[in-house]
């Protein structure tokens, strides 16, 4: 059966880090999902469009418990994304879903979760962890969480009160490029490695590995752990283009 379409209004935007910003819209009803899902936003009578069209995929923000349908996104220049970073309070857009099964979580929770995530990439992450801790799963979670600047990062105060309340989720964010911030920065910094994830994932032959993200940096730490030694099997990808 395929998806169904609703038409939700937009009940608030926010802007949560340099030129991102969380959108919510009304839940419909009838409207079910799990985490890790994500929906397609179409867009009517866009002024101008691309050739990517009038619609585009988000991952779902919220978790299945709450009561909105949340999404955030980089503002770009794309006609799509100007359009709906434009859109008032109360106006309405389709929405088409819920899409996605390759990158819901596993069900066995003996096996940990390693979760590495790209700006952006973060979303479906924070869905899975409020769904996780909502409902008392015993998942080892792992996050390893990459960045340019703090700038430019979001959700980080919410995964650092996750960590310092939950013992069974390990979080480590890192920043690539400091020389461009103007904000302080006390914890690591440098690309997500081989290195840095040995370190801190045990063990990492039983773990489920999900990498979210853009495109180069989801094939790149796919390729990373292809070559640890991590089964195809194991690795669950979602990614995340620039429109």
């Amino acid at each position: 059966m395929p998806p169904n379409i609703y038409t939700v209004r937009l009940t608030s935007k926010r802007e949560i880090a340099l030129a991102t910003v969380e959108f919510t819209f009304e839940r419909p009803e009838a409207f079910t999902f799990e985490p890790g899902q994500h929906i397609e936003i179409i867009i009517a009578n866009l002024a101008t469009t691309d050739t990517s069209g009038n619609k585009r995929d988000f991952s779902l923000l919220h978790a299945p418990y709450e009561d909105d349908l949340v999404v955030a996104t980089r503002v770009r220049e794309s006609a799509f994304k100007k359009a709906l970073h434009s859109l008032v309070l109360g106006e309405t857009v389709s929405v088409r879903g819920p899409l996605g099964s390759s990158f819901r979580l596993h069900v066995d929770t003996t096996r940990p979760a390693v979760f590495i995530a790209g700006g952006i990439g973060i979303t479906p992450f924070i869905s899975m962890l409020r769904y996780i801790f909502h409902g008392g799963y015993s998942y080892q979670i792992y996050l390893f969480y990459s960045n340019r600047r703090p700038e430019d990062t979001i959700y980080h105060e919410e995964l650092s009160e996750y960590a310092a309340k939950h013992g069974q989720f390990k979080y480590f964010p890192t920043m690539t490029t400091m020389k461009q911030s103007t904000e302080k920065w006390e914890g690591e910094e440098g690309r997500i490695s081989k290195e840095m994830i040995e370190k801190r994932v045990d063990p990492i032959e039983t773990s489920v590995f999900y990498i979210s993200g853009a495109p180069g940096m989801v094939t790149a730490m796919d390729q990373l752990l292809h070559d640890m030694g991590v089964s195809r099997d194991a690795v669950r990808t979602e990614e995340f283009d620039g429109y």
